[in-house]
């Protein structure tokens, strides 16, 4: 039974949930059956006492036929029944919970029903409500254009010759105009995650009207119409994710509309903003660091970060090292004990261990490192890949040169045995522990070896760049041409 969907359904719910439910198949109503009702009851009693013997079908059966024999198709077919019972709840919860959609119905029902006593006052509802009504997502604008649609319907059918003598009355314009909008928002809405997910659409020139879309929003004015105008700005960080003007008035508009999206939408919404900061960051845009570490710590207020409550560890691991970059000791030290419950059971521990080490490496508190990093238990490749970067940078400070020598060589190892790490991943580690390997054997100050070194990786990417650099630094005991922070370890760090 535990394998069922009505059993994975009815599990899904909430007591509250669960608990309406049972008012719902109770109603005569919805259901007449009154075997339904049994074993609706069965099957909650079975979930709130979390009895699994009360579960299995002859149990079940004997509850509902008593010694009637056992037939697996009829006990099939009371599944499906009640299964379909418990989906019409679904739809009915859902319509509780969405006036605009009770509203269009209601006038559509009227409208084919032709009950003209109602006219009046449904429409008075129905305009009241989309007054009232909050959000402003396409979805709104798709309401609007239904109901205006409707109106305009019974109205005529009153009298035809009235409203096509009074223009105002009409609401034509106004019809036309929701669907505009509505079209508009949710056309640059999907191309938007066309553009997301570019690697799996190579053709976008089968996408009718994009371009003249696009030149449309930009020479009239949709700064007003809040769907309209964020979905353009988010294809635009898209499409030139080098112009940094595009992020700032979207974030600005973002900042003005994101009340006035549902929550789901909000999130989405922000990711945008948080993506394109990440991707500025990686390519080398400074500013990009601190606009990342704001945005990270907004979407946290907002729970903007969360999947089903939990955060990626990826994501941890990300937030931590932004903020390790801006030198924020203290608020990295608070966001790892506070989130900590945040993150999946599994892995909840080692993350925490992983993310302190790094962030006593940042204060030069190398015996914390080695002792919290032997507590890091993770089978994920790519915070392997972090802990033993982490390690190998710590057997470079405290200049354990022999055993640092060990280290490289296990790691090189260790990344030709990773079969499914990605062919470029493994060449970025790969340089880090070459580049590694030759500043530890150079001796000293010996600034033309260490010079060579530095034009020899400069133009080069691999993951702890900038730490590499920082080293050789240190060693001559001058600067270098300014080098972005920005490409050291984040890109290691995104999944």
């Amino acid at each position: 039974m535990k394998k069922t969907k009505l059993f994975q359904i009815l599990n899904h719910f909430s007591i509250h949930e669960l608990n309406r439910l049972d008012k719902f198949v109770r109603s005569p109503y919805f259901n007449r059956n009154p075997i339904w009702i049994k074993f609706y009851q069965h099957l909650l009693e079975a979930i709130k006492k979390k009895n699994d013997k009360l579960l299995d079908k002859p149990t079940i059966w004997k509850n509902l036929f008593g010694d009637e024999p056992y037939e697996d198709k009829k006990f099939r077919k009371l599944t499906n029944d009640l299964l379909q019972l418990v989906m019409n709840f679904m739809s009915v919860e859902h319509h509780q919970h969405a006036p605009l959609e009770r509203a269009k119905d209601l006038l559509t029902h009227i409208r084919d029903r032709d009950i003209t006593p109602l006219y009046n006052s449904s429409i008075k509802v129905s305009q009241r409500l989309a007054e009232r009504h909050y959000f402003r997502n396409a979805d709104f604008f798709y309401y609007r254009f239904y109901m205006d649609k409707t109106i305009f319907e019974m109205r005529n059918s009153l009298d035809k010759r009235l409203v096509q003598s009074n223009s105002e009355e009409t609401g034509l314009g106004q019809i036309m105009a929701h669907l505009d909008y509505f079209y508009l928002a949710e056309k640059l809405k999907y191309y938007s995650i066309i553009l997301t997910w570019g690697k799996m659409y190579r053709r976008e020139e089968n996408i009718l009207f994009m371009d003249e879309i696009i030149q449309y929003v930009r020479e009239n004015d949709f700064i007003t119409v809040p769907s309209i105008a964020l979905y353009y700005y988010i294809i635009l960080l898209l499409r030139e994710p080098e112009n940094e003007s595009n992020y700032f008035k979207y974030k600005e508009l973002l900042s003005r509309y994101l009340d006035l999206f549902p929550e789901e939408e909000q999130k989405e919404l922000y990711e945008h903003l948080i993506n394109f900061s990440i991707r500025r960051l990686n390519s080398g845009s400074k500013p990009f660091l601190f606009e990342s570490f704001e945005n990270y710590k907004l979407g946290l207020e907002n729970e903007f970060l969360y999947v089903k409550g939990k955060l990626s560890p990826f994501l941890f691991k990300n937030i931590v090292t932004i903020g390790l970059r801006l030198k924020e000791f203290d608020w990295v030290d608070s966001f790892i004990k506070n989130y900590a419950d945040r993150l999946p059971p599994e892995i909840r521990n080692s993350a925490i261990s992983y993310n302190m080490a790094n962030l006593h490496f940042y204060k030069t508190n190398y015996d914390q490192v080695l002792t919290l990093l032997q507590e890091v238990e993770i089978e994920d490749l790519y915070y392997n890949l972090g802990a033993k970067t982490l390690l190998m940078a710590t057997y470079y400070e405290t200049e354990e040169w022999d055993v640092l020598e060990s280290f490289l060589h296990s790691f090189r190892v260790y990344l030709n045995r990773h079969k499914h790490l990605p062919t470029d991943r493994k060449k970025a580690y790969s340089k880090l522990l070459i580049y590694t390997r030759k500043l530890a054997r150079i001796i000293g100050r010996d600034k033309p070896a260490l010079i060579a070194l530095y034009e020899e990786l400069k133009d080069d990417g691999f993951p702890s760049k900038n730490w590499v650099i920082n080293k050789i630094k240190e060693r001559l005991g001058v600067d270098f041409p300014d080098y972005n922070s920005a490409n050291a370890t984040m890109e290691k760090t995104t999944k």
